[in-house]
Parts: structure tokens; sequence; C-alpha cells
């Protein structure tokens, strides 16, 4: 039998390398700018066309390579980065692989031109699909300008499969800005199809933060720093009235590197405990100086995976200073408790001169002592109802708070909570089954049920509106239910004629990111029908001359960045999802918060509203609205 075991050719095995390193045209830049930083560069433009399908430049003023380095640098694993093992340990630049440049060579057309300083003539190489073509001496200046052309040329299958220009240059923005923010003293600009879309000059690290993400958030944002045995950390993190759902302005850099660490964004949120609306997060820019000994860089191919020897430390380190700073700048409720009340001057009142007598309290009292079941039960910290069972995933009894039990059961849903409140399918009355361990089996009110009438309701824990409706008790979450009432009121506005615009008197800027701004574009016949009229001033900064006629008193600024950040995290493929993005961008932006006090008539109507609607159990993205109990269920509560 024939021996089937071969050596691939030196040119497949190229184009495989190939797939680890260069998965779009964001890693190309992202590789070649790394380069020009390690070259010591001070000066980077990037140049792209096509979002990097047709040509990717870097061009920067860096120390150049020799003939010999540029020819030698196309080749796999090869590196000036380290020469041995011991090096892998102490990295302190950007790249160290030495498979970049072979990657990219393998899979496009390339060009470098390089010159040093000390050289008079510098060199051309020419490389396709991984062979060298010529090399040439030519009259250069000093530094390396690498143009790669048809990326994925001879792959396909891999340029058929890349996203939309928007989507594209979205990441290619992205790589771009991480470097820039963490070498603010390196100019950068940026070109897509001939346009400028930055130009970042020499700077610090707050005022690169300004330029590439406008002065509204730079003027937000709050210095952090803390130097320990474990490492320094720096950097800015924004006020509460930054944070916005699917946040894209948080970033962690360690030693001058990018990194993803969601370990560490945990840290930085939960200092924010009590202060963010319900699914935003905070914008932080957090800088870490390390010991290269002890980081692991060389977990990942794209080097954003990073392994910290003291993890946990830092997190309390990161934690800790995070809640400093708002506390520092007044963003958590203080008390002075260096203030003595007593001596504290009201006018209109005279301080009394009555000894306060002394009390005997009994603090062994318990006056729910009769009602619980066992005498080792211990009653929750959380207000509730008494009363026994347990239906529609949440108990009734002395020792559970029905508060609590809501709020996980509408985040939760029944077949995730624990396995002590789990719910027992088969004693569940079929209205209370409302989730099946696969899933969303059944609604709450089926289509063949009259819509329920409210007749009477009250509102608990600033969050559910508790409504009666004939012999059924409902558990409305208000803002879910605002959601969905605002989101077909916004759909419905969509698809018919367009809203008036108001012309407001003083008029707002919007400043965005340029795959913002592209986004925008793509949508603003859908803004323009819902009344907003907004005008391009300069480059990616809009002017709000019109809003809607009924949001004149709205932040319509918040608005407008709610619904373009609702969109960018996908391609937009076309009319209907585009009208169904922005209609729930739209209701998210606008709906009531969490721990909004409701008067009687505006929960009626909120109610009223939901129950108008076509799809009144779910909101847009599929999460319950209400739950109910009938007098049947509650009779079986009670037996």
């Amino acid at each position: 039998m024939d021996d089937i075991i071969h050596l691939l050719p030196d040119t497949v095995a190229d184009q495989i390398a190939a797939g680890e390193v260069v998965q779009q045209p964001s890693s190309v830049i992202k590789e070649l700018v790394e380069n020009s930083i390690d070259a010591g560069a001070t000066e980077v433009r990037v140049i792209v066309k096509d979002a990097g399908r047709t040509l990717i430049q870097v061009v920067d003023n860096g120390k150049g390579m020799s003939e010999q380095d540029a020819a030698v640098a196309f080749q796999r694993h090869a590196t000036s980065k380290i020469s041995t093992v011991d090096d892998l340990s102490v990295l302190c630049t950007m790249g160290f692989r030495g498979e970049a440049l072979a990657s990219i060579a393998a899979v496009a057309h390339v060009e470098l031109r390089t010159r040093r300083e000390e050289d008079e003539l510098g060199t051309q190489v020419v490389i396709s699909g991984g062979t060298i073509e010529s090399i040439n001496k030519i009259s250069c200046p000093v530094g390396a300008n690498f143009a790669v052309r048809d990326l994925f040329y001879n792959v396909p299958a891999r340029r058929k499969f890349l996203k939309s220009d928007n989507v594209e240059f979205g990441n290619v923005e992205r790589d771009f800005i991480r470097i820039a923010l963490v070498y603010p003293d390196v100019f950068f600009e940026l070109y897509h199809n001939d346009k400028l879309c930055y130009s970042l000059s020499k700077s610090n690290i707050r005022e690169r933060i300004g330029k590439i993400f406008g002065s509204g958030l730079n003027s937000k944002m709050l210095s952090i720093g803390a130097d320990t045995t474990f490492g320094k950390i720096s950097g800015y993190v924004g006020t509460p009235e930054t944070a916005i759902k699917r946040n894209k302005k948080q970033y962690f850099f360690v030693n001058g590197r990018y990194m993803d660490h969601p370990y560490f964004r945990k840290a930085v949120t939960s200092a924010y405990d009590r202060l963010l609306q319900d699914g935003t997060s905070p914008s932080f820019f957090v800088y870490f100086e390390v010991d290269p000994h002890q980081i692991d860089v060389n977990v990942h191919p794209t080097k954003t995976e990073i392994k910290f020897e003291n993890e946990q430390e830092l997190y309390k380190v990161l934690t800790a200073v995070v809640r400093e700073s708002l506390g520092k700048c007044n963003v958590f409720p203080t008390l002075d408790f260096d203030i003595n009340v007593n001596d504290a001057y009201v006018p209109g009142f005279v301080k009394s001169t009555t000894e306060v007598p002394d009390l005997n309290i009994d603090t062994s009292f318990d006056p729910f002592d009769h009602f619980k079941s066992t005498p080792s039960s211990s009653s929750s910290s959380k207000g509730g109802y008494s009363g026994g069972g347990s239906y529609g995933g949440f108990k009734l009894n002395s020792n559970e708070s029905s508060f609590g039990d809501i709020y996980d059961y509408f985040e939760k849903g029944a077949s995730e909570l624990p396995a002590d409140r789990a719910i027992d399918y088969k004693d569940v009355p079929s209205s209370l089954n409302i989730r099946e361990q696969s899933g969303y089996q059944e609604t709450f009110l089926s289509e063949t049920d009259l819509k329920p009438e409210i007749n009477s309701c009250f509102q608990i824990g600033g969050r559910y509106i508790v409504a009666s409706s004939g012999d059924r008790v409902m558990y409305i979450d208000q803002r879910r239910a605002h959601i969905r009432v605002l989101y077909e009121k916004f759909l419905a506005e969509l698809k018919d004629t367009a809203v008036p615009s108001h012309q407001v008197l003083f008029r707002q800027t919007l400043e965005l990111s340029s795959s913002q701004a592209a986004t925008v574009e793509e949508i603003m016949p859908q803004l323009q029908k819902l009344g907003y009229d907004l005008q391009l001033i300069t480059r990616d900064v809009y002017e709000i001359h019109g809003v809607p006629a009924d949001r004149t008193n709205e932040d319509n600024v918040a608005m407008l960045l709610g619904i373009i950040s609702s969109i960018t995290e996908g391609e937009v493929l076309d009319d209907f999802v585009m009208n169904d993005r922005v209609a729930q961008g739209m209701a998210e932006s606008s709906a009531i918060r969490y721990g909004k006090i409701m008067s009687d008539m505006e929960m009626k109507h909120l109610c009223d509203s939901l129950f108008a609607c076509e799809n009144y159990n779910y909101t847009p993205d599929c999460k319950n609205i209400f739950v109910m109990l009938s007098a049947d269920d509650i009779k079986k509560i009670f037996n």
C-alpha cells in the first residue's frame, strides 16, 4: 500500500497559517501599525480603500530596514523581538511571533518601500501570494511604507465572506483606536476612500480620548490611579451619566498593549453599584503597568487575551480606585460625620434642653414570631406578603420576599431559578406555565383570550405594576411594558407618513465616530420619517435642526446615540431590519426607567396601552412583560 502522509507545499501551509493571523482587513492594519510602533515611529498614516479590500497602506517614519532585513522579514518566524525562550517572559514590544508579514504576503499583493537614516537609497520588495517577485534599490524617505493590495485575492472563500464595507471599516476603526489610545505621543492619521477620518496630533491620554470620542465624553471622565506591589493602575472612568447599553468605550491596556478582560470589566462595573440604569455600562479607559514576568500574552494569535499572576488582587485594587474616584467627585451621596447635629442652627426652632429618657427595649421581641413555621426559620430582610405555596416561579411564604422572587422570575425565567425555587410543572396551573425547560413554549395570554380590562392597580418597588382584571391579578414590568408600547408606535410611524418635525431654536451637535457617522447615513431615511432633521456640519459631526414635534422636551442627543448604538452592533441588511432596529433603539431610549413613581392614572394608561398592542406578551427582544394569577390559582395557593 502506498504511503499517504506528505508535507504540504509552502504556499498552502502559508495560507493556512495566514488564517490565524489575518482574519479580516483590520488584522492587517493592526499588525502593520504595531510594527511601526516597535520601529520607533512618531508619525503613522493609515490609508484604506473599500474598507481594506482594495488597498491597505501604512506609512511611518520609523528606523526602517536594510535590504537584507526587508527580504528576510517576509519569511515565517522572522523577528527582531526575541531570540531565546526566556525572552517570552519579558516581552515589551507589540509584536514578537514573526508571522505577521509572512501571513499578509501569503494572501495579498504586497509592496514594501523602506530606508534607514544611514542609507542613501532604500529598498523596494514586491511579493505576490508569498513569493518574492523583485527586490530593487529605490529613492524613498526614512521609515517604512507597506502597501497591501487585493487582500485574499487567492483565497476567494475568505474574500467572499468579508462583511459590508460599513462593518469592515468599523473593525478597522476599532483596531486603529485601540493603538492610538495607548500611544498619545505618536501622531496618527486614518484615511478611508480618500477621506480623512482621524487626525490625532501628539498629546496626553486625556486629550487623545477627547479627540477621538468628543469633548462631551472628555468632560465627564474621572481620573483613577493606584501604585501597588502588584502593579500600577491609571486612566479614566466615566460618570454614571455616560453609561449606555452595549457600550463600546471600554478599554483595558497592559504595558502598552490592548487586552480584553471580562474579569476586570466586572471589577469596574461593580464599583458603580446602584448608580447605573438597568442594562447600561460605563465608559472607561484603564491602563495597567505590570512586571512582564507576571503576565502571559502568548495565549492567542491576536494577543488580546492576557493572563495575570495576581488577578484577584488587581481586581480588588481596581474596584477600590474606581469607587474612590466616584466618591471624590461626589457621585455617591455622602454624609458628613464630622458635623455635630446638636450644634446645627435651624431658623425658627429652639434647641431643646430636655434630656432624652432612657428606654428599656426588649431586643429579642419579634412581632411576627407566631407566623414562623419553625423556630429556626429566619425572616427575609426583604419585605413581602406572607402565605404559602410556590406558583409562577416564586414562593409566597414568610421566609421569601415576593418582590425579590418576582424580580428573579422576570430576569432569569422560571427554568433558571435555583433548585429550591424551581417550578414543578406537574402542579403549576396552566396559566402560570410560562416557560418550559426548552424555552418559550406558550404566552401569558393566547390570541383567543379576551384582552384584559384593568380595574385597579398599584406599584411595588418602583418597578412593577400589580393590576387586577376581573378574577385575575397581573404583575407587570413597567419599563418593559412601555418599551413594547413605544416600539409598536415607532414602527407604525416608520411605515406610515412622516412625523412632523419641529425646528429647534437652540441647535445641539452630535459628535460621532466614523463608523457611527456611516450608520447615520444608512438610517437617515428612517430618522427623517421619525421627525429628525440632521445636518452634517463637519467631518462626523451633525447638527440637530429639527426633532419630532412630540419630543421637543426630550434629550434628543441621548436618544439618537441610543438608536445608533443599537444599529452598529451588526450589519443592517434591508429596510425591514433597519425599521425594526431603529424602532427598538428609540423605544429603549425613551421608555421610563425603573424607580419612577407613577400615578394611578399613569399606571392605568400604560396598562391599557400595553393590551392594545399587537403583541403584549413580550418585549421586542423577547423578554416577559407580565405574569398572571387567576382566582383559581390564588385559591390553590391558600389550599
